[in-house]
Order: structure tokens, then C-alpha cells, then sequence
């Protein structure tokens, strides 16, 4: 039998043209600029996470930072847990030192800082029962 061949729309057959023509388009030290480019925004560009519609942006950690925390995750637990075994005296010295200065304090900055936020929305929350 013989198969019916589907023809290329003008899309596919620019597509394949340019494939087919990349060489004589680029040079190949632009080419080397452009694949340098893409790994280099591959393995260590962080990309921005929008948080809320104030533009307040946050930042996901790059490739690399994940595989290194990956990688190193479990020995720094290891070492961490091993110096504070050995060093218990100046552990003990830093939680006095905290509760001296006041976790208090820090709890209040805390929830003030919570209410603050909320606080902010307010008055826009009410115009718009107000409006309803």
C-alpha cells in the first residue's frame, strides 16, 4: 500500500529550513556564546517565584544550589552534629545569652510584625464590604 504523506504547513517547512541552513546563520562562535549562555542560565540562575500581587518576588535556589545542598546535606548534618556534641559548654552559653537579652523581646517584634502585614490590608478590606 502506499502511504499518504502529509504536506508541511508554511510553518514546518520554515522550521525545517532554518535547521537545515543553522550552520551558514550562525557562526560557530556565536553558537559556542549562545550554548554557554543556556548552561550557564541552566546550572546557576535562580528564578524568580512571584509571592503576591505587591511584586514582592522570591528567588528558587539554581541547579547547582540544589545539588550541593543534595550532595553536602547529610556530611554538614554530620559535622554539625558532631560539634555541638563536642562543644555543649559554648552551646549552653549561647541559650543563656539569648534568654538573658530577651526571647521575649523577639516573640513581640514577631507577632508585631505579623499584625503589621495584616494591619496594612485593612483599610482597603473594609472599603470593600463597605462597597458591597
Amino acid at each position: 500500500m502506499d502511504k499518504i504523506e502529509k504536506s508541511l504547513t508554511f510553518e514546518e517547512k520554515l522550521k525545517n529550513r532554518i535547521r537545515e541552513s543553522i550552520g551558514e546563520l550562525l557562526s560557530d562562535e556565536d553558537l559556542k556564546k549562545i550554548l554557554e549562555r543556556g548552561v550557564d542560565e541552566a546550572l546557576f540562575q535562580r528564578k524568580q517565584i512571584p509571592v503576591n500581587s505587591w511584586e514582592e518576588v522570591k528567588f528558587s535556589p539554581s541547579f547547582v544550589d540544589k545539588t550541593v545542598q543534595e550532595l553536602l546535606g547529610e556530611k554538614m548534618k554530620e559535622v554539625l552534629t558532631t560539634y555541638l556534641k563536642e562543644n555543649t559548654v559554648k552551646l549552653d552559653q549561647a541559650i543563656s545569652d539569648a534568654v538573658k537579652i530577651g526571647i521575649g523581646n523577639c516573640l513581640i517584634t514577631s507577632l508585631n510584625d505579623r499584625f503589621r502585614d495584616l494591619l496594612i490590608t485593612l483599610p482597603s478590606a473594609i472599603r470593600q464590604q463597605l462597597e458591597k
